[in-house]
């Protein structure tokens, strides 16, 4: 059985995150893999440069103009020098993962997935300069594709996403209940009871260390899924 995976782009103004959480749902780590959200700011709204248009509004209306006369032209040509291209496409991946530009600094196996999606995306750009589809400069395409891979760098952080998560699940709890629930460990004086207590603080310096019982980290997990 022969199958197709396909990369779909999406201009929404909402990551996958906030439209699940507009539904009641918690997103998953898996689920911001299979969507990579990418900050489109840059100097001209989502635009680098205008290439002599007038304006950013000017530019976009060229661009959808454009794609509504000769979309999928590109693609068919594409396809028909793909098909008969000998080429080792593995080996020109491998290629380009291992370039600086891709590199994820030894950090965890989500980020190199990423790295990876986005070294196939510049890949292909490259064969389609090569096979005279686009005419634009080589080695143009790898630069936009590490371009976005570190967009979506800076917008997400570094790291898997289930670290990042559980941080920011602990750091809510502390929020919401604060003093109501915690009390300084270090007190020995005569203190106000405390009602269903999920732990305790302690000084450090300028910030606080929050103690966690048993009970308390239960209910902060519990509360995931309420």
């Amino acid at each position: 059985m022969t199958r197709w995976r396909c990369f779909v782009i999406s201009s929404g103004e909402r990551t996958i995150a906030t439209t699940m959480q507009e539904g009641g749902h918690r997103a998953k780590a898996g689920q911001s893999m299979r969507l990579l959200d990418i900050l489109a700011a840059q100097t001209f709204g989502a635009w680098d440069a205008l290439h002599g248009a007038e304006s950013p509004a000017a530019f976009s209306d060229a661009i959808k103009r454009a794609a509504a006369q000769h979309h999928g032209q590109a693609g068919r040509a594409f396809l028909e020098k793909l098909t008969f291209d000998p080429a080792d496409y593995c080996a020109e991946l491998d290629k380009i993962k291992a370039l600086p530009l891709f590199a994820t600094d030894g950090t965890e196996g989500q980020d190199k997935r990423a790295a990876a999606r986005f070294a196939l995306i510049g890949l292909a750009g490259e064969l389609a300069t090569q096979y005279g589809v686009t005419g634009w400069p080589v080695g143009d395409a790898v630069k936009a594709a590490a371009h976005a891979f570190k967009l979506w760098q800076a917008g997400r952080g570094k790291g898997n996403d289930e670290r990042r998560q559980i941080a920011d699940k602990v750091r809510g709890f502390i929020e919401r209940h604060g003093d109501a629930r915690f009390s300084n460990a270090d007190y020995t004086g005569d203190t106000q009871p405390v009602r269903d207590r999920a732990g305790w603080w302690r000084s450090n310096g300028e910030s606080r260390e929050y103690l966690f019982t048993a009970d308390g980290m239960r209910e902060r997990d519990a509360l995931d899924y309420v």
